[in-house]
């Protein structure tokens, strides 16, 4: 037990400094992630080898772990869709985590009953099954770590520019407390040197709104008493893309070396990805939001992250490295 538990913990600890690295040189790939999960696999693994006092129970006890971290993220989501309904209205928009949370909840609490009832057999096919449901929760656990970490990656400096990403008006023309958040960790980067850099401000104006959100943003800067001259307005942009490709049109008219790039904690890894596919050389800053906004709102990015089809492929081929790693601990460790 404890030569297992030594092994899958050695490998723990040659994944988490490997991520830190690569997450530090570049934060916007996504084997960060990758890399997380499999340290958050083998660090399960290390914990099943402890529990389980059967060298053949440790698999058993691992599934069970990442059944448990599924329910973790489905009771997350259920808390956060319950709040947003409750604090702000109902819309079909809002009420998507809340059933997210009761669908991995279903999911999570059926695989926990059927290893408990013994229904699932000791064949490759279980075992593929069951791998594949664990792999989902702890892609899912390490896209949540990632999210919540990658700020931290990010140390202030002097920059030339700063891009803020609009997010939507409330009442048609009034900064949302998300967007406040941005505009004020725009504010400390503008504030931290002694040559103030031009802020660009990027946001169109939506459906439901009375003026655009990048003068909406303009608005609340000058009464925090930045100069209009150092606001550049981006008012035609609908999406994280529009927002990076105008802004950095209008910056290609300004000679700029440094640039930053500001939005909340839980997108900044999806804007990172974008500018980087743009050719954009950026450092990220990631504002704070609501802790029961954000479940909801890292749930919605996951989605949108691995739609994209060099993500899902990404994402599909460390699940068949998971998967031949816990086939191969059958021969290497004997424990399947």
């Amino acid at each position: 037990m404890h030569r297992n538990a030594l092994f899958f913990a050695l490998l723990a600890v040659f994944c988490l400094p490997v991520f830190f690295l690569s997450a530090k040189k570049q934060p916007f790939r996504l084997r960060n992630c990758l890399l997380l999960a499999f340290f958050v696999s083998f660090l399960s693994l290390t914990v099943s080898s402890f529990f389980s006092s059967e060298i053949g129970k440790i698999p058993d006890v691992f599934f069970q772990i990442c059944f448990c971290l599924l329910l973790f993220v489905s009771a997350a989501l259920l808390w956060s869709g319950a709040a947003m309904i409750r604090r702000e209205s109902v819309s079909l928009v809002r009420c998507v985590p809340f059933f997210s949370g009761v669908l991995f909840a279903i999911g999570g609490a059926a695989g926990l009953i059927l290893m408990r009832k013994g229904l699932l057999g000791p064949g490759i096919g279980s075992l593929f099954i069951l791998s594949l449901l664990s792999w989902v929760s702890l892609l899912l656990i390490s896209f949540l770590l990632y999210v919540l970490i990658l700020p931290s990656f990010s140390r202030p400096e002097v920059f030339d520019a700063i891009i803020v990403h609009g997010c939507a008006l409330i009442h048609g023309d009034q900064i949302s407390r998300i967007l406040a958040e941005r505009l004020e960790t725009a504010l400390w980067l503008y504030h931290y040197g002694a040559d103030k850099p031009l802020i660009v401000l990027s946001g169109g104006r939506g459906d439901d709104e009375t003026i655009t959100e990048a003068k909406a943003m303009r608005r609340y800067l000058c009464e925090q008493g930045v100069p209009d001259e150092h606001i550049v307005l981006e008012d035609r942009s609908h999406s994280t893309e529009e927002n990076l490709h105008f802004s950095w049109k209008l910056l290609s008219k300004v000679p700029h070396s440094r640039l930053a790039l500001v939005t909340s904690n839980y997108h900044l890894f999806r804007c990172l990805m974008q500018a980087h596919e743009l050719s954009i050389p950026c450092k990220g800053f990631g504002s704070p939001v609501a802790a029961y906004y954000w479940p909801n709102a890292v749930i919605r990015e996951f989605a949108a992250v691995f739609r994209r089809k060099r993500c899902l492929l990404g994402s599909m081929f460390g699940f068949l490295v998971f998967f031949v790693l816990l086939v191969g601990a059958r021969h290497i460790l004997g424990i399947l």
